[in-house]
């Protein structure tokens, strides 16, 4: 494949991506690391906090930090405190 070809593809990706996340936003819908955060709770059951789940997911532990607040303010997730440090909890899926 050309160089021209694949910077075309790659520009059309970028756009496209673009959409989304602008679509997203306009009908208050999950952003995609909120998706992927109830996606590994639903699948893994409750994390260790947002420290397990940046790690787990490779992001960053502010973007975990807000997503599973956002997740929380509309009863997606709950926060469970951690007997053993009081200063940590566990997410989980009320569910």
């Amino acid at each position: 494949m050309s160089q021209p070809s694949l910077e075309l593809i790659e520009k059309e990706i970028t756009d496209f991506i673009r959409r989304i996340v602008i679509s997203e936003k306009r009908n208050d819908q999950l952003e995609r690391s909120a998706y992927i955060i109830l996606r590994i709770l639903s699948s893994n059951g409750p994390s260790g906090g947002v420290k397990s789940l940046a790690e787990a997911l490779q992001l960053d532990i502010s973007t975990i930090s807000r997503q599973a607040a956002a997740l929380e303010s509309k009863s997606y997730v709950q926060r469970i405190p951690n007997p053993q440090d009081k200063r940590a909890y566990f997410i989980k899926s009320p569910h």
